[in-house]
């Protein structure tokens, strides 16, 4: 970006839109605009080519608005994909007690591990998941930022 005239601070988190994209992107690391110039390193990767001397709008919180306001995430159920595997039982009757168990609608998968350490004369129990996430279309999904109390 460049063309400003000020010399500007924009955190991991602000947002930024660009005249002619309907996208609102997010930075992912913190940039400074020195004499109005700098590189911006945004979430979602650009959509389109922009042409030169675009208007790019930062959306900035100061820190008193940052302390007064929550930020949501609202999306579409096809934003993102969350999948979960079923883990293994290996161990099982070798000093463990070990079940795995899987929703036959959601397909999330837990296993449950319960063993005996005779050390510390303790039962313990553990909880895995085995799980993986990806953004599916960034477009279906919003930062929202709301005052954290709201007027009657």
């Amino acid at each position: 970006m460049d063309g400003g005239t000020l010399i500007e601070t924009a955190q991991i988190g602000d947002t930024l839109t660009i005249a002619g994209d309907p996208t609102v992107y997010t930075l992912t690391a913190d940039m400074t605009l020195a004499a109005g110039a700098g590189t911006a390193t945004v979430y979602p990767a650009l959509r389109k080519n922009h042409v030169n001397n675009a208007v790019v709008t930062l959306t900035l919180l100061n820190a008193i608005e940052e302390a007064s306001n929550l930020r949501n995430l609202m999306f579409h159920r096809n934003a993102f994909a969350l999948a979960f595997a079923p883990l293994p039982t290996t161990g099982d009757g070798k000093g463990a007690d070990i079940a795995t168990v899987t929703d036959p609608v959601s397909g999330l998968s837990v296993r449950a591990r319960m063993w005996y350490d005779g050390d510390t004369a303790k039962n313990s129990v553990a909880l895995d998941v085995l799980y993986g996430t990806q953004v599916l279309d960034p477009m279906l999904a919003t930062q929202v930022r709301r005052a954290s109390t709201l007027a009657a």
